[in-house]
């Protein structure tokens, strides 16, 4: 089985949130991955950014803005000493999307990990 899928517009928002339940303690790092390669949020690459929320539910959020046929790939939350997961996005170039919000719940035993939204820019 491979990884969902997340179809977005270009120039949309892209939200990728990784959300931790009922965890002794946050983990030190959360990583990101496109295409499996570290995303480096001071590339050339504008509107990359990332928010950590540490606490009972610990959750990082990915946001791309202005989202590029290029961000297509495959993207993985790994959070540190703990099981990753994975995505694949596609960012349409023109094509309909019949809603303006797309949330998507990934369930790891049981309890939700990883919520992916998209919403238009």
């Amino acid at each position: 089985m491979g990884s969902p899928d997340l179809y977005v517009q270009r120039h949309s928002m892209i939200n990728l949130t990784c959300v931790l339940h009922d965890i002794p303690e946050p983990p030190a790092y959360i990583y990101w991955f496109h295409r499996n390669k570290s995303i480096s949020y001071s590339s050339s690459r504008d509107g990359i950014s990332l928010v950590v929320e540490k606490g009972p539910t610990t959750s990082s959020h990915l946001l791309i803005r202005n989202a590029r046929v290029q961000d297509s790939g495959d993207y993985t939350c790994s959070p540190q000493d703990m099981n990753s997961t994975s995505i694949r996005v596609h960012v349409l170039n023109g094509e309909s999307l019949h809603d303006d919000l797309i949330t998507l719940h990934v369930l790891s035993s049981g309890h939700e990990f990883d919520k992916y939204t998209c919403a238009r820019a």
